[in-house]
């Protein structure tokens, strides 16, 4: 772990102000880029892919999950 941002409220949210969010934020960007990341925004990025309303296939903690049909897909082929 080089850095980080605590989010210690469901993953999602901090007891820090916007202010220090945001340096810390624009810190670890830099890092990922420092580390050779291409993307512009690679956080964002993770967190859409993350997200299993974003339509096909997605893994969720509960599997792999159709967001077009909201089905989860077993992985095994049961059809016979």
């Amino acid at each position: 772990i080089v850095d980080l941002l605590s989010l210690p409220f469901g993953g999602l949210m901090t007891d820090k102000s916007a202010y220090e969010v945001d340096l810390k934020f624009k810190k670890l960007v830099k890092i990922t880029k420092e580390l050779g990341c291409p993307m512009d925004d690679p956080f964002m990025t993770l967190s859409f892919m993350a997200l299993s309303v974003i339509p096909h296939l997605k893994i969720t903690d509960l599997g792999l999950v159709d967001s077009d049909k909201f089905k989860i897909i077993s992985l095994w082929d049961t059809g016979g």
